[in-house]
């Protein structure tokens, strides 16, 4: 066989190799699973360690979850300061996979905030999910085009959410709301401009608000009208009922994009989708006369 033969036959029998193994992913919360998820498409496998339906501030891993961990290739959380379980999770695993904290990659702007609720932020979101795709890529060179193309269609549909949320605050009639939850929404207000208002001044709904608190948000609502408490996810939204029962004002949801409860996850909600509903939420309270 000649020269020109021999060519032929090995690049033959490279195209017939086996590809390299999928990467094996662990995210902890919601949206850092959603983002990877989008990210790696079929090219890997993604875990969401926390089950739906689970309250991530009051979330403590289980000793399952450090073989869940040790399988893995890659393991995503979303920082020290939200998850300190997650550092002696990784330093309990006998065989450690690569480590992306999205918290070190943040936008410098989102930062120095330093609260922990990043995700309510699209402006971050978009910085994550594309350092997201230069971790996979680094684990896994053969795909890493398809990662990348993967982060950058993605990031364009969160720049189109940012947009739709720009327009809707800079042509608001109003610029507060009421939030009867713990301060989830700070990346997101500060981005665009909000008032947040909430009888809870902890960054976790584990610290219950004052009497005085409560009742000093009933005497806002009605002094500004609003129409909506709005409460968050998972959790009963007690004092949200009281403060809506006291002002007059009616309960609606505003997710703070943590967790899905079971039925969200079985319908198969997104991110992008919860948010979407969160700007149809907002622009029913801001956009009034």
């Amino acid at each position: 066989m000649n020269r020109a033969g021999w060519l032929s036959l090995l690049l033959g029998a490279a195209a017939l190799a086996d590809p390299a193994p999928q990467p094996r992913v662990v995210a902890t919360i919601f949206p850092l699973y959603d983002w990877t998820r989008e990210v790696a498409g079929p090219d890997a496998t993604v875990r969401q360690l926390m089950p739906p339906g689970v309250e991530i501030h009051s979330w403590a891993p289980a000793p399952t979850d450090v073989a869940t961990l040790q399988r893995a290739d890659l393991f995503v959380y979303a920082g020290a300061d939200l998850e300190p379980w997650a550092v002696r999770l990784i330093e309990a695993a006998e065989r450690r996979p690569a480590v992306f904290e999205a918290a070190r990659h943040l936008p410098p702007e989102v930062a120095a905030e330093g609260d922990p609720h990043f995700w309510t932020d699209p402006v971050a979101a978009m910085a994550v999910v594309r350092a997201l795709a230069e971790t996979l890529s680094s684990l896994d060179a053969e795909r890493a085009d398809a990662y990348r193309k993967r982060a950058d269609a993605y990031a364009a549909r969160v720049a189109e959410l940012h947009r739709d949320m720009e327009h809707l605050v800079r042509h608001a009639r109003r610029r507060t709301i009421v939030f009867a939850g713990h301060r989830a929404f700070e990346p997101m207000a500060r981005r665009y401009g909000l008032h947040v208002r909430t009888p809870i001044e902890a960054v976790s709904p584990d610290v219950p608000p004052s009497p005085r608190a409560i009742a000093e948000l009933v005497q806002t609502v009605r002094a500004t009208g609003a129409r909506f408490v709005f409460h968050e996810e998972i959790l009963e939204p007690r004092i949200a009922r009281v403060i809506a029962e006291e002002s007059g004002a009616q309960l609606r949801l505003l997710h703070g994009l943590h967790n899905r409860t079971p039925d969200e996850a079985r319908r198969g909600e997104t991110w992008l989708s919860l948010y979407r509903r969160n700007l149809e939420a907002l622009k029913s309270e801001l956009d009034r006369p």
